[in-house]
């Protein structure tokens, strides 16, 4: 048998092909996608909440850099209930909760599983400190004039204070 020059050019070249598209094939699966949670503006939602609810909205005038906001509701009516969910630059997420209704219920819809562990203050305003520590979370929470503000999280105490003093209404 005779091997000339174009068959083994051929042959090379059908290998390349199969080559590079299996590469590329495997790039494809397996390539960078990007971030895979995708930042909001959340300054809208807040406008259009601040305009409708009946108490103080919060909501933090500028995240610090790296931080983005993930997710974010507002239902209006009787409870007039607002959500805020961002994370900070190190991937530890951080909800903040607000709502017409008493601690208890609130808690027991964002922070379930959290046992009391004493009060602080921040600014002037008492609130107090929650921890499930078998997953890691701290919770604060406050009651005032009927609403109660939860701001839970995996970011630490000292972070959540932090944003919890950032906070405007």
């Amino acid at each position: 048998m005779s091997w000339r020059w174009n068959d083994v050019v051929r042959s090379i070249v059908v290998l390349l092909v199969v080559i590079g598209a299996f590469a590329l094939y495997q790039a494809l699966l397996t390539g960078d996608r990007g971030d895979p949670t995708p930042s909001l503006d959340y300054k809208t939602a807040v406008d259009g909440a601040r305009a409708d609810a009946h108490y103080p909205v919060l909501a933090p005038a500028e995240l610090p850099d790296g931080w983005k906001a993930t997710s974010v509701r507002y239902a209006p009516g009787s409870k007039w209930a607002w959500h805020l969910g961002v994370l900070t630059s190190d991937d530890e997420y951080i909800g903040l909760e607000q709502a017409r209704t008493d601690p208890e219920s609130l808690i027991k819809s964002a922070a379930p599983g959290t046992v009391e562990r004493g009060t602080i203050d921040i600014d002037g305003s008492e609130w107090q400190v929650r921890r499930d520590d078998s997953r890691g979370e701290t919770t604060l929470v406050r009651h005032e004039q009927g609403v109660t503000t939860v701001v839970t999280g995996s970011a630490s105490q000292e972070t959540l204070e932090d944003y919890v003093r950032s906070l405007r209404g």
